[in-house]
C-alpha cells in the first residue's frame, strides 16, 4: 500500500515475475502435439494424391472432379428399347405422309391428262412443281429445326403437306393444282427433319440399321398408296385420292406430343438441364440407368467434310426417272408402245400393279442396306448399291415392257432404295447438330433439283418414243453418283454424332 491506494500490476509483468518453467514445459509438450497432428494431415496429401488416381474413384468422382458423359455415352448405355420403338413408329408415319404424296404422281398425273386435255409436259410439270416446292421447303425447314427445335420443323413439315395436300383435292382448274401441289412441296420439303430427329435419339452402333427400318416406312407409304389408288381411282376418281391421302398428316399431329425435343439439339443450345431430363425419360421406359455424373455438351466439332452434291442431284434424278418408268411401262397410250393390251384408262389394272410390285421390291433392298451399313461401312455400301442399280436400269435400253421390263424395275428399285436408306443415315451423320438439318436441307434441296428434272426429262423422251434415250438419261448419273461415292472424304461407321 502506498498513499492509501492499492498497488497494481499486468499480466505481462507477472509473466515475467514467474518465468518460464514447469508450467510452460508442459503446455509446450501438450499443444505441441497439436502442432504436430495438423502437419501430418498436410503432409499427407503427397503420398495419398497419386494412389487414389491409379485406383477406383468413388462413383461420380474421379480425381476430386465430377465424372461427366456426353449424349452419345448416355444413349449407349440405355440402348434402343421402348422409347425409340414408339419414336419409330411415330415418326414414321410422317415418312408414310411422304411417301404416300410422293407416289400419288404416277397416278394422278395421266388423270390430269385426260380431265383437262393437257400437253405431256404439262403432266410432267405436276410432280415436277412439288419438287420445286421441295427444293425451297429442305432449306427453309432446315434452317428452322436448326434455330427453334426439331419439333417446329416436324410440325411445319406436317401442317402444311396436310392442309395443302387436302385442298388439292378442291382444284378447280390446272392452275389452282399446281399452286396447291407447290405447297405440298413446301412442306415434304422439311420432311428430312423426321429421319434425323429419329436418328438424334439412336446409339451409335445401330444407327445405320435402324435407319434401314426407318426407311421400311417409306416403303410401306409406297404400298398403301398404290392400293389406295386401285380402290378409289376406278370409282371416284384422283380428287378423293388428293384428299384422302393426305389423312396420314392429320393423324401424326395427333400423337406428336408423345415426342420430346431431341437431347442432342437442347445440349447444342447450352440447355443440358433439359437434356438430362430427356434423357432419364428414355432411360426410364428403356428400364435402363444413366451413366453416373453429369451430363455435358459436347462443345467438339468434327471438320468440315462436304458430301458430294453433285452425287446426291444425279442419284435423286435417276431415282425418280425409275419410279416414273413403271407407270410409263404400264401406259399403252404411246404410240410407239407394243401391241396388245392398252391401259386406256387410268382404271385399268396393270399400273397399279406394276407399282405394287416395284413397291414390294424397297423391302429386300432395305434387308441388304440393314446388313451392310453398320459392317461394311456408308461409302461401300451406297456406291455398291448404286453401281449395281444400274447395271439393273441398262437392258431397259432393249425392251421396256412386259415381265422383262418390270423384273429389271424390280431390281433397280430395290437397289436404289436401299442406298436411299443409307444416304439417310450418312448426310445427317457427317454435320454438327448446330447445323444438321440446315446442311442435310441444303443437299435435299441440290437433290430435289434432279427430282423437277427427272419426270419432265423422263415423261416428254417416253411420250416421243425415245426409250434409249430416257433409259440413258437415268443411267448416266446412276454411274456417276455411284463413283462419286468413293470420294465422300469421310466415313461415320460407328462414330458419333457431335
Amino acid at each position: 500500500m502506498a498513499g492509501a491506494e492499492a498497488c497494481t500490476y499486468t499480466t505481462d509483468e507477472a509473466l515475467s515475475r514467474v518465468g518460464f518453467g514447469r508450467f510452460q514445459a508442459m503446455l509446450l509438450v501438450v499443444l505441441g502435439t497439436g502442432w504436430i497432428a495438423e502437419a501430418m494431415e498436410i503432409m499427407l496429401q503427397s503420398f495419398v494424391g497419386p494412389s487414389l488416381t491409379l485406383g477406383t474413384a468413388p462413383a461420380g468422382m474421379a480425381g476430386g472432379e465430377p465424372c461427366t458423359y456426353t449424349t452419345d455415352k448416355a444413349l449407349s448405355r440405355v440402348g434402343f428399347g421402348r422409347f425409340q420403338a414408339l419414336l419409330l413408329v411415330v415418326l414414321g408415319t410422317g415418312w408414310i405422309a411422304e411417301a404416300m404424296e410422293i407416289m400419288l404422281q404416277s397416278f394422278v398425273g395421266p388423270s390430269v391428262k385426260a380431265e383437262w386435255r393437257v400437253s405431256a409436259e404439262e403432266e410432267g410439270l405436276v410432280t415436277s412443281v412439288v419438287f420445286v416446292g421441295m427444293l425451297l421447303g429442305a432449306c427453309a425447314g432446315g434452317l428452322g429445326s436448326d434455330r427453334f427445335g426439331r419439333r417446329l420443323g416436324f410440325l411445319f413439315t406436317t401442317l402444311v403437306t396436310g392442309i395443302s395436300g387436302f385442298l388439292c383435292a378442291f382444284s378447280p382448274n390446272y392452275a389452282s393444282l399446281i399452286t396447291l401441289r407447290f405447297v405440298v412441296g413446301l412442306g415434304l420439303g422439311a420432311s428430312h427433319v423426321l429421319p434425323t430427329w429419329f436418328l438424334e435419339f439412336v446409339p451409335a452402333e445401330t444407327r445405320g440399321s435402324w435407319m434401314a427400318a426407318f426407311s421400311s416406312f417409306f416403303t410401306l407409304g409406297t404400298i398403301l398408296e398404290a392400293l389406295l389408288a386401285w380402290a378409289v381411282m376406278p370409282i371416284l376418281g384422283w380428287r378423293w385420292l388428293l384428299g384422302l391421302s393426305s389423312l396420314p398428316c392429320f393423324i401424326l399431329l395427333i400423337f406428336s406430343g408423345l415426342i420430346p425435343e431431341s437431347p442432342r439439339y437442347l445440349c447444342s443450345r447450352g440447355r443440358t438441364s433439359d437434356a438430362m431430363l430427356v434423357l432419364e425419360r428414355i432411360a426410364r421406359m428403356n428400364n435402363r440407368s444413366l451413366p453416373p455424373g453429369i451430363l455435358t455438351s459436347d462443345l467438339k466439332r468434327r471438320v468440315d467434310h462436304k458430301i458430294g452434291a453433285s452425287s446426291i442431284f444425279q442419284f435423286f434424278f435417276a431415282y425418280y426417272g425409275i419410279v416414273l418408268l413403271v407407270s410409263e411401262v404400264s401406259n399403252g397410250n404411246r404410240s410407239c408402245a407394243s401391241v396388245g393390251p392398252h391401259l386406256t384408262q387410268p382404271k385399268d389394272s396393270n399400273l397399279y400393279i406394276n407399282v405394287l410390285v416395284t413397291s414390294f421390291a424397297e423391302f429386300p433392298g432395305l434387308l441388304v442396306a440393314a446388313l451392310l451399313v453398320d459392317r461394311v461401312g456408308r461409302r461401300v455400301s451406297m456406291g455398291g448399291l448404286i453401281l449395281f442399280c444400274c447395271a439393273s436400269v441398262v437392258p431397259l435400253a432393249i425392251n421396256l415392257r412386259g415381265g422383262f421390263a418390270v423384273t429389271l424395275l424390280f431390281c433397280a428399285r430395290s437397289f436404289s432404295t436401299g442406298c436411299f436408306a443409307v444416304l439417310r443415315a450418312y448426310s445427317p451423320e457427317i454435320y454438327p447438330t448446330s447445323c444438321r438439318n440446315t446442311g442435310v436441307g441444303v443437299a435435299n434441296s441440290i437433290a430435289r433439283i434432279g427430282s423437277a428434272i427427272a419426270p419432265l426429262m423422263t415423261i416428254t423422251l417416253l411420250e416421243n418414243c425415245l426409250e434409249k434415250e430416257a433409259v440413258f438419261a437415268i443411267v448416266l448419273p446412276l454411274f456417276l453418283a455411284g463413283v462419286g461415292c468413293a470420294f465422300f472424304p469421310l466415313e461415320t461407321k460407328g462414330r458419333d454424332m457431335y
